[in-house]
């Protein structure tokens, strides 16, 4: 099909898609060799785009695009082999099929997350003997948070003893999913000392898939969607550890494609944090110096010394 008889698309989209795009085409025609790392990263990073959002009717305008953008940058660079060995197996990497998912790319797979999982399990049903001197935190759905466990202040905290009764077999291999009350929360286990409770569902997954990408199919919209569709419950929403183990999903076949889909997803991650934090820090600089003039009346006088401080007179005002 040419591209000139596909429908045109809002220019908003187009921009969208050439953003998308550009980064691709970027790792392409640099150095001015084309390799089969080059070809996997630069579909990792069009597929993104489908793994996010779960489009189904990605393969449309973007896969003309996307080939006959790699096609121009070869072109250019007057690289025929390339051309052919780069267009068939882009072709490859971007032809679908149906599943009973629905069209997933045709080199990727359906899992369920007991295929992808040595154990699926929870925490403890029922409440620890809490002690403020205990270096172990007894954890719930709430404690999980942007990818991290978050024991803030409000956690409640037990000793050995009681870690020795309830502790559950976690390692760097461990997704944590909130399951029940607060639903949908993900964090990965660091080697935190802590006790779950049965809200948190701990995944420890297998060796030969990608722990990140496995983490980014459980945040992405898919997921967040069938966990607040399926929950049962009247007061307190719940998921059942066997609804977890017989979700399925779609993955890449390629362990080395499941990294390198999660790096993109990864390294966005860690700029939306960098800018929250930048934000945060800003905000309370201008707390600071709101107080600081406008509280303190310490605002620079005309000869920029602070106000208050240098013997500025206050009156009474008439408001």
């Amino acid at each position: 099909k040419k591209i000139e008889d596909l429908p045109k698309l809002p220019l908003e989209e187009q921009r969208a898609r050439k953003k998308v795009l550009k980064p691709a085409i970027d790792i392409l025609s640099s150095n001015g060799e084309v390799n089969d790392s080059k070809i996997l990263q630069s579909c990792a990073l069009v597929k993104v785009d489908w793994f996010v959002t779960g489009d189904p009717d990605f393969n449309n305008k973007i896969i003309v695009d996307a080939l006959s953008s790699i096609g121009i940058t070869l072109l250019r660079m007057k690289e025929l082999d390339s051309i052919i060995s780069a267009g068939l197996a882009c072709m490859k990497k971007y032809a679908t099929k149906n599943t009973e998912i629905g069209k997933i790319p045709e080199d990727w797979v359906v899992r369920e997350f007991r295929e992808v999982s040595m154990k699926i399990g929870d925490g403890l049903h029922g409440t620890p003997i809490y002690d403020e001197e205990g270096e172990y935190c007894f954890i719930n759905g709430n404690n999980l948070l942007n990818g991290r466990i978050n024991l803030n202040d409000k956690v409640k905290r037990c000793i050995q003893s009681e870690f020795d009764k309830y502790k559950k077999e976690l390692g760097d291999r461990t997704i944590m999913v909130s399951i029940n009350g607060t639903l949908g929360n993900i964090a990965i286990y660091r080697g935190e000392k802590i006790i779950l409770s049965k809200s948190v569902c701990y995944i420890n997954t297998k060796e030969e898939y990608d722990l990140q990408f496995l983490k980014y199919v459980l945040t992405n919209n898919t997921f967040q969607k069938f966990i607040q569709t399926n929950a049962t419950g009247t007061t307190i929403k719940n998921l059942s550890l066997q609804q977890m183990r017989e979700f399925k999903f779609e993955i890449p076949e390629d362990i080395h494609e499941q990294h390198a889909i999660a790096k993109i997803l990864s390294n966005l991650d860690s700029k939306i944090e960098l800018n929250s934090q930048t934000n945060a820090t800003l905000e309370k600089m201008a707390e600071s110096l709101f107080k600081h003039w406008f509280v303190d009346f310490e605002f620079p006088n005309e000869k920029g010394k602070p106000y208050a401080s240098s013997g500025g007179q206050m009156i009474e005002s008439e408001l």
